[in-house]
């Protein structure tokens, strides 16, 4: 079976140490939705070792609705996903993050999978940044004034 891990943070710079020759290795992140928020689009960040990445939100009924499943993550095709429609997610909701990563041979990105990887900036450390453009609803930005020097 797969190993888990899990974080309540979602910061990739907690993602903890992957195992040499680990070929289905997961963490799952956990964000607790404050207030009512709306999702525009998510972006799965991994490097070469990323295999799939899943984002769930589950709404305060407890319903659960899949916003985006990447089963065959790819390096080379990192792509920001827009919402047809927007999604709404109101206070009480938590969007649960779903990753897995293939430090076996079997991937033939791997460079190197006899060692530990940890979190990097470099394509062969591995980095774990679930991205999620997010509007807060109590705000609207079309009445907000811009920055100046003087602020």
């Amino acid at each position: 079976g797969a190993e888990l891990r899990k974080t309540d943070r979602g910061s990739g710079r907690d993602l903890p140490v992957i195992p040499p020759y680990a070929e289905d290795w997961q963490i799952i992140s956990v964000t607790a939705v404050q207030d009512d928020v709306t999702v525009h689009g998510l972006t799965p960040h991994l490097h070469l070792r990323g295999k799939s990445m899943t984002y769930v939100a589950t709404y305060p009924n407890g319903e659960n609705e899949v916003l985006l499943s990447v089963p065959n993550y790819d390096f080379n095709w990192q792509h920001y996903y827009d919402l047809v429609q927007p999604k709404k997610l109101p206070a009480g909701s938590k969007l649960t993050v779903f990753t897995s990563f293939d430090n076996s041979i079997k991937n033939r990105y791997n460079p190197a999978p006899d060692k530990e990887v940890y979190w990097g900036e470099q394509s062969w450390d591995e980095m774990y940044s679930p991205q999620v453009r997010i509007t807060v609803d109590k705000y609207d930005l079309t009445k907000m004034k811009p920055a100046t020097e003087e602020e």
